[in-house]
């Protein structure tokens, strides 16, 4: 760390075991960055890429903000 740096600090609720359960609906998302290349071939998936690329890069983020940014029917392509 040095000054100037900024980081981000997020909390979240837990019972202090330390466990974490993936289960229920998913509300945030992230570009993996070291995923094999695969080709898409719906129209919309490749639209919401780019619209990922351009307003997140390889930040974490939800729905609502992909409908902040005005993207429209992408839950097809946010689940490919």
């Amino acid at each position: 760390m040095e000054e100037g740096d900024y980081f981000a600090i997020e909390t979240f609720g837990s019972t202090g075991r330390g466990e974490v359960h993936d289960e229920g609906e998913t509300s945030h998302y992230a570009r993996v960055l070291d995923y094999s290349h695969r080709s898409l071939r719906l129209q919309s998936a490749k639209k919401v890429l780019n619209t990922i690329n351009r307003e997140f890069g390889s930040l974490p983020f939800c729905r609502r903000y992909l409908d902040r940014v005005g993207e429209q029917n992408y839950l097809l392509g946010v689940s490919i």
